[in-house]
């Protein structure tokens, strides 16, 4: 069996690009806004309880690389709107 001819048929798919520098700023703030509790922001609160106690990362490990919380709304797949 050659694991080669799975690697060529494989689609490349790019990152998407980082954030700029100003937005990811406000990600990051809003990932260690001090006010974030299971009752306000309860997002953000959730995110980082995950990422320092479930994943054990260290909140200046976050910091050094950058990361934040931002909100995406996906469209709806079962929604119809004419596409």
């Amino acid at each position: 069996h050659n694991n080669s001819n799975n690697n060529n048929n494989k689609q490349k798919v790019e990152p998407l690009p980082m954030p700029p520098k100003k937005l990811n700023s406000i990600y990051t703030a809003k990932l260690f806004d001090p006010s974030n509790t299971s009752t306000n922001n309860p997002k953000e609160h959730a995110a980082l309880e995950y990422l320092t106690q479930t994943r054990g990362l260290h909140r200046s490990v976050l910091r050094k690389y950058g990361v934040g919380c931002a909100s995406y709304n996906f469209p709806d797949k079962n929604a119809t709107n004419g596409i």
